[in-house]
């Protein structure tokens, strides 16, 4: 009778467990997919980097269905696309992991998806919104674009203050559709 209700805990342990195991497994392949990505971005990697860049997005998004709720997957597939030039993928993969979670990291780099693709004026606005929610995250970009975004967001600030504007810079719009 014990080996029967220990085999039916056994049971019921695993089956409690299975989803954290394909979510530890899902965390495990963003970490090397990231790991790649960085070996591709400091030119450290062997691999020609069309192809890494195409494995790190199929990774990431393979990922997608273990981390529901999670924008991360959305986030390393975006960047892979950024650094493969296909700014129109990134921005669509950003703006999937925009309807999960707003993130200053997704806003940036959606704003330098943006301006790879020529809309400055989209890309100017999201970029002050990563700006404002997090002022840190401004010195990851050149200073010819750092520069101006500082202004901007003290102007934005001043603005707020003297009552000029009545709320902060708007979370950029996630376009709906399939995730």
């Amino acid at each position: 009778m014990n080996f029967v209700r220990g085999g039916l805990w056994a049971l019921a342990l695993t089956v409690a467990l299975a989803p954290e195991l394909s979510r530890y497994l899902a965390d495990r392949q963003l970490y090397r997919a990231t790991s790649l990505l960085y070996a591709v971005q400091a030119n450290a990697t062997g691999v020609e980097s069309t192809r890494a860049l195409d494995f790190v997005t199929s990774e990431a998004l393979d990922a997608v269905r273990a981390l529901p709720g999670d924008p991360r997957p959305w986030m390393l597939a975006g960047s892979a696309r950024l650094i493969a030039r296909n700014p129109a993928e990134a921005v669509d993969l950003y703006q999937r992991a925009l309807r999960v979670e707003e993130r200053p990291e997704i806003d940036l780099n959606l704003g330098r998806a943006y301006m790879m693709l020529g809309l400055r004026e989209k890309a100017s606005a999201v970029l002050l919104r990563a700006g404002w929610i997090n002022p840190a995250i401004v010195t990851s970009l050149p200073e010819i674009a750092r520069d101006p975004l500082v202004q901007a967001i003290a102007e934005t600030e001043a603005s707020l203050r003297s009552g000029r504007l009545k709320a902060p810079p708007p979370p950029p719009t996630a376009h709906p559709g399939p995730s």
